[in-house]
């Protein structure tokens, strides 16, 4: 395994003989006191990890996954002697190695949309609560836009933040909102009611898949369903875009579940691998017992 580094974000590639890795993922290093950890990306619901394998016999090409995926584990392995959460995109169900190295597998959710419908069977598909919501918002007047002024983005997200009492790593979100987004890989949507700017939704992309990383409302000014049409002008503007599904970024509070359930999209699963030295996971088990 090797690494190269943005910030704290780690890139891990697995190389053989070729210079080019096999396989990617990302990861990023964090610290509690004397605790260190390894974890999923702040913000990401999985480490996005990529495997060039294009083998044509399908035995020949799950056995070389299965090869990279038992290095990865072992790696994984001699990072939990502190503490790692990982969860790996839903395209790769086979955790076997994972398990034989003594680490811990926990299935998580997320909802993705197929962005192939046409965009009136996609309505059709939501429920009833999110076409009203919807609908509300327009008739009320409420405008939405794609922005590049990604200032008020931010500040709209920052009070979300604020408003729940969540603590977040501000410069982390800026650095995505402010370094890393440009037109090629991400595109936001902002929401104007009376004149106020109230709600937000900022998707990143590639080629096949749309993300949904931030969302945000100013409480104060907002109407009940602008966040919805943010989002759902995001997804017909990633449709528009030749991608073929949007992904709603993990969806494992009852609430957040509910509402991104609301737009049709499929529920989908993927994979948590965890683990830490017998000490830590005693610890553990008192906080996350779910987990442990």
């Amino acid at each position: 395994m090797d690494c190269s580094l943005w910030g704290r974000l780690k890139v891990f590639g697995l190389f053989e003989k070729e210079d080019f890795p096999k396989a990617a993922f990302l990861a990023y290093p964090d610290k509690k006191g004397p605790v260190k950890m390894l974890k999923t990306p702040p913000y990401a619901s999985t480490c996005h990890l990529v495997m060039n394998n294009p083998g044509q016999n399908r035995v020949k090409r799950l056995s070389k996954e299965k090869k990279w995926m038992k290095e990865i584990a072992a790696f994984l392995k001699e990072h939990s002697k502190s503490i790692v959460f990982l969860a790996f995109p839903p395209e790769y169900i086979d955790f076997q190695p994972f398990l034989w190295e003594g680490l811990k597998v926990t299935p998580q959710y997320t909802y993705r949309l197929d962005l192939s419908k046409e965009v009136a069977e996609l309505e059709k598909g939501m429920s009833p609560e999110r076409r009203n919501d919807l609908k509300r918002a327009t008739k009320d007047g409420v405008e939405v836009e794609a922005v590049s002024d990604i200032n008020q983005v931010e500040i709209l997200i920052q009070k979300t933040f604020d408003r729940k009492g969540k603590s977040f790593d501000q410069s982390f979100v800026s650095k995505v909102l402010q370094e890393f987004a440009n037109e090629g890989n991400s595109i936001a949507f902002i929401a104007k009611y009376k004149g106020c700017f109230c709600a937000t939704s900022f998707i990143i992309f590639n080629s096949n898949i749309a993300y949904y990383i931030f969302g945000g409302y100013d409480s104060e000014t907002t109407h009940s369903g602008a966040g919805a049409l943010t989002l759902w002008e995001a997804i017909k503007a990633c449709r528009e875009r030749g991608i073929k599904t949007f992904d709603f970024e993990g969806s494992m509070l009852p609430e957040v579940e509910r509402y991104f359930r609301g737009f049709g999209g499929e529920i989908t699963p993927y994979y948590l691998v965890h683990g830490s030295s017998k000490a830590m996971e005693t610890l553990l088990k008192f906080r996350n017992p779910e987990l442990f």
